[in-house]
């Protein structure tokens, strides 16, 4: 993967933007950027932000739908706008995925779909 600067241990505040107001109460959440992330296409943008406070998040899946509690120790975010990146100056909008199952971490390459996209946020470097 290429970076022109690690963003690995960075600090980051994540608050919400929008596309989901039930997520809406459990932000702003700090945490420690502790991993990048890439996937088969070549995006190797999206890092995992390990929490400071872990949250429990209750999902709605399937049809016909029931309910999953998901117990939230990290997410992975990925800028949203072009030009801006994860752990710079300015803030950006990021797009937020909730972590189903902890094994879709083991390698280097993620495959988007496996996630939760959750909701919008906005990403500052603290």
């Amino acid at each position: 993967m290429t970076t022109t600067k690690s963003i690995i241990g960075t600090r980051v505040r994540v608050e919400y933007f929008d596309q989901n107001e039930n997520f809406a109460p459990l932000l702003p959440r700090s945490g420690t950027v502790t991993r990048q992330l890439g996937t088969e296409r070549g995006i190797d943008d999206w890092f995992v932000v390990e929490l400071d406070k872990p949250f429990e998040y209750q999902m709605k899946i399937g049809e016909p739908f029931s309910f999953r509690l998901l117990r939230c120790e990290r997410f992975i975010v990925r800028s949203r706008w072009q030009g801006y990146r994860v752990g710079e100056a300015e803030p950006t909008s990021v797009f937020i995925l909730l972590i189903l199952d902890e094994a879709l971490l083991t390698g280097d390459f993620i495959h988007v779909e496996d996630f939760h996209h959750v909701a919008w946020g906005m990403c500052h470097t603290e």
